[in-house]
């Protein structure tokens, strides 16, 4: 199949984020996501099924814009540890200020892995993070995450 015919493809892929079966619309999401309809994609990131909102949160990678910002700091509040993985393995490959804004956001994460990873990522970044307790419920650490957040003013 050539490149023409794949984007001949796009409207008939698009009709599949309406299906009702959630499979359907997570290879819909997939799909545009290759193709680089990100639009479409990130209109998606209210769907009900998770699986179709963790391809969404997949798509983040690819534009770091105030949308998709908004839509990372969404994803890491559901309390999904999927989800907020994968939104975590998207933003890795923004630029540090955005990047900084979603780690503060997974470090206060109900699920200790994701602080874990959180704190991790911002140590490798160079963050002191040594008075931070990862074991330590997120609603206890206030003055923790404003100390992680002035290092990340912008």
């Amino acid at each position: 199949m050539t490149t023409a015919n794949c984007r001949e493809a796009i409207p008939v892929i698009k009709q599949r984020l309406r299906d009702i079966e959630p499979g359907n619309r997570v290879q819909a999401v997939a799909a545009l996501r290759k193709f680089g309809e990100l639009d479409e994609v990130f209109r998606m990131a209210n769907d009900a099924d998770v699986k179709v909102r963790i391809e969404v949160a997949r798509a983040l990678a690819q534009r770091q814009t105030v949308t998709s910002l908004a839509l990372a700091k969404k994803f890491m509040a559901e309390n999904n540890e999927r989800l907020q993985n994968a939104t975590l393995d998207a933003v890795t490959k923004w630029p540090l200020p955005q990047r900084g804004e979603i780690l503060l956001a997974a470090a206060q994460s109900p699920v200790p892995g994701i602080r874990r990873r959180a704190v991790d990522a911002l140590q490798n970044l160079g963050v002191d993070t040594g008075f931070f307790d990862v074991t330590r419920p997120p609603a206890t650490q206030k003055s923790q995450q404003e100390q992680l957040a002035a290092a990340f003013q912008y």
